[in-house]
């Protein structure tokens, strides 16, 4: 004996509003997705530029000057910040500093956001080294998947 399953015609009706419904669900969770990334990953790169920014002069003066012991205590104050993970800078192709933080075994390197900004002396303006910072994405991701995870409820919440 053949059973035959009965697809009558509300059957089909609620499973096409079902897939077009997760479908509409996916998309719009895709492209909220990638811009939140996308914001994010800028704010976090912009962060690390930043802190650059603001520490360059400070280090061109000392560099001038010949303070190097100053430059080393500031890339040690620089590196006590558990998000800066690596701090170099480089003068006429030495190393002048080359500090990391102790926490970069915890860290992937091939994610952070690495940062170079060329250090100009303080009257003629040319560059005298060269800064190489490395700034950890752990705040990134941290954020994006909080993200998510709240967009997924609220979306979740709405569909109801």
């Amino acid at each position: 004996m053949i059973i035959k399953k009965a697809h009558s015609l509300s059957t089909r009706i609620v499973l096409s509003v079902a897939l077009v419904f997760f479908v509409l669900f996916f998309a719009i969770f895709l492209v909220f997705d990638k811009i939140t990334k996308d914001a994010l990953y800028t704010a976090e790169k912009d962060k690390a530029e930043i802190i650059a920014e603001m520490i360059a002069p400070i280090l061109a003066v000392e560099l001038y000057l010949g303070r190097n012991e100053n430059v080393s205590a500031l890339a040690g104050q620089i590196t006590a910040n558990p998000n800066i993970l690596s701090f170099e800078l480089v003068k006429d192709g030495q190393h002048v500093v080359r500090r990391k933080n102790a926490q970069i075994g915890s860290t992937n390197t091939d994610e952070n956001f690495n940062v170079e900004k060329e250090l100009m002396h303080p009257v003629t303006k040319q560059p005298i080294a060269k800064l190489y910072l490395a700034y950890s994405s752990d705040h990134y991701h941290h954020l994006s998947g909080q993200y998510r995870i709240v967009f997924l409820i609220i979306l979740g919440v709405s569909s109801l």
